[in-house]
């Protein structure tokens, strides 16, 4: 190998040189971790993008076919609107301003961490006080809240095909750009109180108030505390714990205390359908990480900011682990479905108006079959408001 010595100044010594080279190896060391920081976000604002266009398409045939839930929204934004205007919001404002009430309201009313939403720095530029609100207006902004939460979006105007269309088809040309401004503008804590995972989480907040819920007995519950978990010893004492549950007898390990700051709750399903305890204590583990990691971050970040950390727990909290789908594939998905359900256009015709589009795209000398798995996936991740692979 060429030595590279000959790169630097004759007259100066070896000890400077050997500053200069670590000085060099710091700055490309340093190059690679923003690389990579840079990276995980951007794959994380990808799955944020598609969040938005499976919610807001789940929103748009929530309101189309859904009269309790259209008159709800109807009635609400009657009362939204007038409390913005006696606020005197100017109608470009109307977004920003609805979406801060619906912060403010969410503060003053949920205190658990699973529902806590910090602004980022100067988001907030209207101060509510949420008790001086009328009835009608509480109850307005409640429902925008309920709306919030279950898309994960504050929908506090409605969102019509014309206005998400256009981003997909872009998208699906090749070389399309993601963009998710406007989506950030909108994005909000997203909850669904209807299931229950294999493995859920609750905790404690900055107080040390644990928010914990009533145990079961067919489910298995781990306090974890959050400072000290990440040892290798975990994953064979969770394995013992699961074991220790399947034959009722009490837990040796992480049992609630003052210093437990999240609750794992492990379905008794679960438990059931894996044959090895250490097999699901492996799943589990995992889990309890990415919990530990997002929850850390909520506990000492009070904004948003562009670091490692939450570099990993964007990723955690909304990039699938496997089998990734190419945004070209899942702009082909959504097409599809906006011809279909949107154009009211028959499957086959849809599909052959994809294929014979004037444009490049990553389907466009693909079979049939591609596409209709395109379709079904797109519709999945609609119908269950969340980002899912092939193989969910």
């Amino acid at each position: 190998m060429m030595d590279d010595d000959f790169l630097y100044d004759a007259d100066i010594d070896q000890e400077e040189i050997d500053k200069i080279k670590e000085i060099q190896g710091d700055a490309l060391k340093n190059q690679m971790r923003n690389d990579c920081i840079h990276a995980d976000l951007v794959r994380a604002e990808n799955i944020i993008f598609w969040d938005y266009h499976y919610s807001a398409r789940a929103f748009i045939m929530d309101i189309s076919e859904k009269a309790w839930f259209k008159k709800r929204y109807d009635v609400s934004t009657i009362f939204l609107s007038s409390l913005m205007k006696d606020q005197r919001v100017h109608d470009r404002d109307f977004e920003r301003v609805a979406r801060e009430l619906v912060i403010a309201y969410n503060a003053y009313y949920n205190k658990n961490p699973k529902f806590s939403y910090a602004p980022i720095s100067g988001e907030m530029k209207n101060l509510y006080r949420i008790s001086e609100l009328t009835k009608d207006e509480s109850r307005a902004a409640k429902f925008f809240l309920y709306v919030a939460l279950k898309y994960g979006y504050t929908f506090t105007r409605k969102v019509y095909p014309h206005q998400i269309q256009k981003q997909i088809t872009t998208v699906a040309k090749d070389g399309g750009i993601i963009e998710i401004d406007d989506i950030k503008e909108k994005q909000f804590i997203k909850y669904d109180g209807d299931s229950f995972d294999d493995v859920r989480f609750n905790y404690t907040d900055k107080r040390g108030r644990q928010f914990f819920e009533s145990e079961s007995s067919d489910r298995l519950y781990l306090y974890i505390d959050a400072e000290v978990y990440g040892r290798s010893s975990d994953i064979e004492n969770i394995s013992a714990s699961i074991s220790a549950w399947k034959k009722k007898k009490a837990l040796d390990y992480y049992v609630r205390s003052e210093k437990s700051s999240i609750q794992v709750v492990i379905s008794g399903d679960a438990i059931r359908r894996m044959k090895f305890s250490r097999e699901l204590a492996q799943y589990v583990d995992k889990q309890v990480s990415d919990a530990v990691n997002s929850y850390s971050v909520w506990m000492v970040k009070a904004k948003l900011v562009e670091t490692r950390e939450l570099a990993r727990t964007v990723k955690h909290m909304y990039v699938p682990q496997s089998e990734q789908v190419s945004n070209g594939a899942r702009a082909i998905g959504l097409w599809l479905w906006d011809l279909i359900h949107f154009g009211k256009i028959k499957q086959a015709e849809a599909i052959r108006r994809i294929l014979d589009a004037h444009f490049d795209h990553c389907r466009k000398t693909a079979d049939e079959r591609a596409l209709r798995r395109d379709y079904v996936l797109a519709a999945k991740c609609i119908k269950q408001r969340a980002v899912l692979k092939y193989t969910s």
